[in-house]
């Protein structure tokens, strides 16, 4: 069996895609709210493997949790591990976890501007990606890794030329 080509994706230390071995996630069963009992599960998860910790975010008060819960693990030596926010319901809730977590996963249809529409619109999504950390500069003139955001087909890319980031793909009037 072989792996689908990807594109390398950097969550704080963590690398999924590309050629980076299969990295091990799992979730928290606890509400986000408890913040003592998430931080127990991470822990439970990352000793047992985990690379990863995912929490569920429904709501805004679980997004500002999200930075206890980061502290909590902090202080407990687990730092280094990237958290992951699951956002379903309401995207408003992806602005403040993007800015207190590694990486914030989304629903797209939660972005829908037009009802029946198959893709999220891109001008609903594109405010989202004002949290999003720049890219390493390593290569000047090849496309730079995916960032941390989902949907997969909406990309950004800086250029190491340039100060602003470049969206693939958008026209120029639905750019920010």
């Amino acid at each position: 069996m072989t792996r689908r080509t990807t594109h390398p994706v950097h969550i704080g230390q963590l690398t999924i895609g590309g050629t980076a071995p299969v990295a091990v996630q799992s979730m928290t069963t606890c509400s986000t709210m408890d913040t003592t009992g998430c931080i127990e599960q991470a822990i439970r998860i990352i000793e047992a493997g985990g690379q990863l910790v995912r929490l569920t975010t429904q709501g805004t008060r679980e997004a500002e949790n999200l930075r206890n819960i980061k502290a909590g693990l902090a202080q407990r030596g687990y730092a280094h591990i990237p958290l992951c926010a699951d956002v379903h319901f309401n995207p408003n809730v992806a602005d403040v976890a993007a800015t207190i977590v590694e990486k914030v996963r989304i629903n797209p249809g939660n972005y829908r501007r037009v009802p029946g529409r198959a893709k999220p619109s891109r001008r609903a999504v594109l405010p989202l990606s004002r949290h999003l950390p720049p890219p390493p500069h390593s290569h000047t003139h090849r496309r730079q890794p995916r960032l941390p955001l989902r949907p997969h087909h909406v990309a950004l890319w800086r250029h190491p030329g340039r100060h602003r980031r470049k969206l693939h793909g958008i026209p120029a009037h639905l750019r920010a």
